[in-house]
């Protein structure tokens, strides 16, 4: 590094930096677990029941003690979150940032307040290509059970895009996390690094960036890239995935924290392995959402660890010891401890479900999990019918697409049927009800007929209204860049550090923004509301068929269901939305079931078929099914109850044992500090400094057993005294024995 302009104490205080940025990497990598989103997330794990019980009774117990934190925090208006969050507001502003703040490193940060402390940053290989330069403005983090898992940096300007892919390459990262947008609200929040459209490639400096693939889906973009040296051709390429998060604004915090969640289980699988190097997040500043990101990653892989020890606000201590700023609004702050106490609740009841379907059978395990598949479908179903006949003020369409992809119904009555009926009864049935389509009114009719509201406009005129909005997108980011450049060559661009969003103002924005990014990448039918609930019910159709195609290739009789339709050239039955493709058309199947109702004619066990036994089966069966229901809700409404109870007393319980370990550590402090010490440590809420409540805890049993030690001591010291005060006793005793003898003796001889 170059310090030709830094004065003495500068130079000094840089290169202690140094040493301590030194001690830092010389920490050789360890990853300590993998993590565990799910217990059979890797088959290759096995848990028995005992170890799966212990899991459960952790990960219940931690979620308590959460849930029970979190509203204590929250009362008054979330007074206790606000205090909570004064105390860490300045954690590790006093660190020194000489390098970032140096005159010819002033155009390389996006804010001029924003800077990375000298011990903590990342480094580059001075080059040619950024100006000769290590720097840029990127700190390393700590991840959970692995030393600097993460690197925090700022959204790359046009000035440090070359030095951030440099820094992708030599760091060995394979995953790029970006929680923001490039526009939000008519301003520039990070510029694009990344080349224009699909298989084309871009020179950075001395790498050289192919566009090799990207997803869009309602809340994420999935982007993946290909990375290559282009000074030293010898070095294999490799391969960079990139996940966009396009629904949380700046200073603010995403619509829910499922959705957060969601796209955290899907960048997940892409950390790489133990040679991978950190995963890279930015924002816009790298401070505020990305903070906020990984210490939610941090602290959930911690709880999948059963760790009991590391505390959310201890997460956020760390992490502003590495970068300013990091967690950098209240708001996100209460966002990071609701978020975490979902994923724990998710993980917890994974884990219950397996204890649930450890002492099952393979087939009733997948029928148990298809069976809460297809609840789980069947509510989102009815969740998404709401969406299309309420009237949202933001403008959002009534009407189905019929063009959309959407299934209208689910699987359950097939699934029903299937389960229920005796296959005799439903051939009988279909092979009499070829002349009764009419009356039963299901001849296929025109959307229109069906109920359908047709609302996708004619393809020129989408094609040219997707082709505006694009238009308008790019002419609004040409502007912003000017003014953002402009504001670069004045005096810097601050960021707003004190400013944050309301709930309200986080959500609006929020969908705001994601409605405008879906209209630059969607396809210009359905807004992006519709699209999330579409991308949930197609999540659990695809679920839904991979189990129904499992449940029935296992078992032979399906395959006499299937009515012979699945032939040798296809031995496995593809499951779609539509059975037309793989099962023939209606009227062939309908040919193939009639004329396998001869072949019962000429069996000894046939029965003729009536119409009215056929209706008294289906009453039967009707009634057997309102039953199932009627016991299926009322077990979840007692599994409900119960939980409600057990979280009740647990709450209960768990305050009387933090009150005995109060009173307790209280009494102990007393007696070994005094009274002034206590008075002033009771000022802290336990609850906020965890560690500190431990190390308190830890010093009075200590005291407790020396003064114990020390009793003990004094004990075998005066028993000692005893023993030899009865020694020199009986010398004395001995001696004078010794000498009447002696005395005698000689008085005897005389």
């Amino acid at each position: 590094m170059h310090t030709g302009n830094l004065n003495k104490d500068e130079v000094k205080l840089v290169k202690k930096a140094e040493i301590q940025r030194g001690r830092r990497l010389s920490v050789s990598k360890k990853q300590k677990t993998e993590y565990l989103a799910d217990v059979t997330h890797y088959p290759e794990r096995t848990y028995g029941i005992e170890e799966l019980k212990k899991i459960e009774a952790s990960l219940s117990k931690k979620l308590a003690v959460l849930t029970a934190m979190m509203e204590k925090l929250s009362k008054n208006s979330n007074a206790g979150y606000s205090a909570l969050y004064k105390k860490i507001k300045d954690e590790g502003t006093s660190k020194t940032a000489i390098i970032s703040k140096m005159q010819e490193h002033r155009l390389l940060n996006r804010y001029a307040n924003i800077v990375a402390y000298d011990d903590s940053r990342v480094k580059v290989t001075a080059n040619a290509g950024n100006n000769n330069t290590d720097y840029v403005n990127a700190n390393y983090i700590d991840a959970y059970g692995r030393k600097n898992g993460y690197i925090a940096s700022q959204g790359p300007t046009p000035a440090t895009t070359a030095s951030f892919w440099q820094m992708v390459w030599e760091q060995k990262t394979e995953l790029i996390v970006m929680v923001t947008n490039l526009l939000e609200n008519g301003k520039l929040k990070c510029h694009r690094y990344w080349p224009h459209s699909k298989g084309s490639n871009v020179r950075y400096g001395d790498y050289g960036i192919s566009f090799k693939d990207e997803e869009n889906y309602p809340t994420y973009v999935a982007r993946h890239f290909v990375i290559e040296n282009l000074t030293n051709k010898k070095e294999k390429k490799r391969d960079v995935s990139h996940f966009q998060y396009i629904v949380w604004p700046d200073h603010g915090v995403p619509d829910t924290s499922v959705e957060m969640l969601k796209f955290r289980a899907m960048v997940k699988p892409h950390y790489g392995g133990k040679k991978a190097g950190p995963v890279v997040v930015h924002c816009s500043a790298g401070v505020g959402r990305t903070g906020t990101f990984i210490g939610l990653d941090r602290y959930l892989d911690a709880c999948a660890d059963l760790n009991n020890e590391l505390a959310i606000l201890d997460i956020v201590k760390n992490m502003r010891q590495s970068r300013n700023w990091m967690v950098q609004a209240e708001a996100q702050f209460v966002y990071l401890y609701e978020a975490a106490a979902e994923g724990l609740l998710k993980l917890k009841l994974k884990v219950e479900r397996e204890v649930k379907f450890y002492y099952m059978s393979g087939q009733e395990k997948k029928t148990a999990i298809l069976k809460d598949v297809e609840f789980e479908l069947a509510t989102e179903g009815r969740k998404f019918k709401m969406l299309l006949h309420m009237d949202h003020r933001l403008g959002f369409n009534k009407s189905a697409d019929t063009r959309s992809g959407l299934p209208e119904t689910t699987y359950k009555a097939d699934i029903s049927t299937a389960s229920d009926i005796q296959p005799v009864l439903r051939m009988q049935s279909l092979a009499m009800s070829t002349d009764q389509w009419l009356e039963r009114h299901n001849v296929p009719l025109s959307p229109g007929e069906h109920g359908y509201a047709i609302r996708a406009a004619a393809l020129d005129t989408r094609i040219g209204a997707l082709s505006d909005a694009r238009t308008h997108w790019m002419k609004t980011y040409a502007e912003a860049e000017k003014t953002w450049q402009s504001q670069q060559d004045l005096e810097g661009v601050m960021y707003e550090v004190g400013h944050q969003l309301t709930p309200i103002e986080s959500r609006v924005m929020s969908l705001a923004a994601a409605e405008a990014s879906w209209r630059v990448r969607g396809n210009g039918q359905v807004d992006v509301y519709t699209a999330m609930r579409a991308e949930q019910l197609r999540t659990l159709d695809l679920r839904l068929t991979s189990l129904e195609y499992t449940v029935k290739s296992s078992d032979q009789r399906w395959k006499d269901r299937g009515a012979g339709f699945r032939t040798a050239a296809d031995p496995k039955l593809q499951l779609s939305a539509s059975n037309t493709e793989h099962l023939g058309a209606l009227e062939d199947r309908l040919h193939e079931l009639q004329k396998d109702t001869t072949a019962w004619l000429g069996r000894d066990n046939w029965e003729a078929h009536t119409k009215q036994k056929f209706l008294d089966h289906v009453d039967e069966v009707g009634v057997k099914q309102e039953t199932i229901e009627k016991e299926r809700a009322a077990v979840l409404a007692k599994i409900e109850s119960d939980q409600a109870s057990e979280k009740a007393e647990n709450t209960r319980i768990n305050a009387k044992i933090e009150e005995k370990r109060a009173q307790d550590a209280f009494t102990s402090r007393e007696k070994a500090k005094g009274v002034e010490r206590i008075q002033a440590s009771a000022q802290t809420p336990k609850e906020y400094l965890p560690h500190t409540e431990q190390e308190n805890r830890k010093k009075a049993k200590q005291a407790v057993v020396d003064s114990a030690m020390e009793k003990k001591m004094a004990a075998l010291k005066m028993k000692e005294q005893e023993k030899e005060a009865k020694e020199a006793k009986k010398n004395e005793t001995n001696m004078a024995k010794g000498k009447a003898s002696k005395f005698i003796r000689k008085m005897s001889s005389k």
